[in-house]
């Protein structure tokens, strides 16, 4: 079944949701490395990293399967997107337990459900913000939120001569930020 055309309005209305889903990726990385392992609040803010970087993979085309009409993938803004292979960071090993330690009650979620040190958040979260970056620098502006292409073209300029990179900077944590064009993971 062929997905339905999406008018410009529609799309730029639907990356409005993109850019609140990268925004709450990259916010919840550095809140949940400054609660407790345990704490209510730490539990609560991974399992919402978990589901928003959940649905930005899936929008990149990461471990997506079958996809429904209304669902927002990157290929509804550009015909020529391609889904990657998604890096081991994000891999269908890693989305399969998003599955079912989070979104799905599963007979095969391990004893521990939430464990801040099991996930690795700021390679999870450069991985995607990584891709969302290529989508936003190659896709039709006129189809985009301000908000989403903005940051990454005055970013990724900037990146070239040597400067500060990433399209949101200032909400991730200093040690997930490169200093050589795109996200680089703490050393």
């Amino acid at each position: 079944m062929a997905r339905p055309v999406r008018t410009k309005e529609q799309l730029r209305k639907a990356s409005e949701h993109l850019v609140y889903e990268v925004r709450m990726v990259e916010k919840l990385v550095a809140t949940i490395e400054a609660q407790d392992k345990g704490a209510l609040l730490g539990d609560a803010a991974i399992e919402s990293f978990l589901v928003h970087a959940r649905l930005v993979a899936h929008f990149v085309g990461w471990n997506r399967g079958q996809t429904k009409p209304d669902d927002v993938i990157a290929e509804d803004f550009m015909a020529g997107w391609t889904p990657t292979v998604a890096p081991a960071e994000i891999n269908a090993d890693v989305t399969d337990k998003m599955n079912k330690r989070i979104a799905h009650l599963s007979y095969l979620r391990e004893h521990a459900a939430v464990d801040k040190h099991f996930w690795d958040f700021s390679a999870i979260a450069i991985a995607l913000l990584n891709r969302v970056g290529d989508f936003a620098r190659t896709a039709p502006r006129d189809s985009l939120n301000s908000d989403l292409w903005n940051p990454w073209k005055a970013e990724h300029d900037i990146s070239l001569d040597g400067g500060a990179s990433g399209p949101f900077k200032h909400s991730i944590p200093t040690g997930v930020r490169g200093a050589t064009g795109g996200y680089q993971p703490p050393q």
